[in-house]
């Protein structure tokens, strides 16, 4: 996803709600069990680098950080299992 996309998703989404660009915004990281959510959001850009110091990418981040958000919060689906269950009554047996 480039920056043309990030900001067509969000002005598409600000569109959609109620308040639309005064929405408050909230970083959501997914580890597939459950997500880990924070209003505390720094938008910068990283660069990659060989160890010969040439630049081998450079990339805009959104950057969430729950460390310093006392409201940050881990919330758990309520199908979290569903797909390990799945998988198991799924599985093909040797």
């Amino acid at each position: 996803m480039n920056l043309g996309e990030v900001i067509a998703a969000l002005q598409a989404k600000a569109n959609e709600l109620p308040t639309g660009m005064d929405t408050r915004v909230e970083v959501c990281m997914c580890n597939g069990s459950d997500v880990q959510l924070t209003s505390e959001i720094v938008v910068d850009h990283m660069a990659e680098l060989a160890t010969d110091g040439e630049l081998l990418d450079l990339f805009a981040i959104v950057q969430g950080h729950p460390h310093r958000d006392e409201n940050a919060r881990t919330l758990r689906g309520a199908a979290e299992d569903a797909d390990e269950q799945l998988r198991n009554w799924t599985a093909e047996e040797d």
